[in-house]
């Protein structure tokens, strides 16, 4: 939502008081609730638009690598790069740079600021996918790129780095949390468990396929 149209919620819900502590209209129990819920909806995107915007003044949004990962993600989604995962990819980076980083900024706590700071992009990579959580703690739970997938361990409370390059193949099961085991090329196999959010499967599955992986098994 815009600046405009979270004031003119704000307005609104403020006039429709106004009127109704003047005796000027009449509403009932609903009405009220309607209008403070006007005015509290608008002051929340106000708040969230302005943090939005202080976001792309930090210091972590400045660093070389991080625009750069922002450039590649553009124009990647634009080109129709994903457009085999999700069509959706493709209209969404053709948008202006400020208005994408703002929609997929780094947020405290989240798994792309955790990269950021932990995992620093790597050169020609873009974002596929990120999962957070909207707890105000323990909120990041991974990162998906063209490269790699920034995991978090549950088990040991840290994120892990996975290059897709180096996955031959993968197998996921659960329901309520997800155990994935990475059967490396170097013949090792790696598992991660108790994972609340985990990057969609069949997305996974065809960007090992591009790295040149011969596939993944999802059970």
């Amino acid at each position: 939502m815009g600046a405009a149209r979270s004031i003119l919620f704000m307005i609104l819900g403020i006039v429709l008081l106004a009127l109704s502590a003047s005796g000027s209209i009449e509403m009932g129990p609903m009405g009220y609730v309607g209008s403070i819920a006007c005015v509290g909806f608008g002051a929340v995107a106000l708040y969230k638009l302005r943090m939005a915007s202080r976001a792309l003044k930090s210091e972590l949004l400045q660093d070389p690598r991080v625009v750069g990962f922002y450039q590649n993600t553009q124009a990647a989604w634009a080109s129709g790069e994903l457009a085999e995962l999700n069509k959706s990819f493709q209209g969404e980076g053709q948008v202006s740079y400020d208005r994408f980083v703002k929609k997929y900024r780094p947020i405290d706590g989240g798994a792309l600021q955790v990269m950021f700071t932990q995992f620093p992009p790597m050169p020609r990579e873009y974002l596929v996918g990120v999962g957070d959580t909207d707890s105000t703690t323990n909120r990041g739970w991974f990162v998906l790129t063209n490269q790699r997938l920034i995991l978090k361990d549950a088990t040991a409370g840290l994120f892990r780095e996975f290059h897709l390059a180096d996955i031959d193949s993968f197998e996921a099961k659960g329901t309520w949390t997800k155990t994935i085991a990475f059967r490396m090329k170097s013949g090792g196999v790696t598992t991660v468990e108790k994972l609340e959010i985990f990057p969609r499967a069949e997305f996974l599955s065809r960007l090992i396929s591009r790295s040149g992986s011969p596939g993944a098994a999802v059970l």
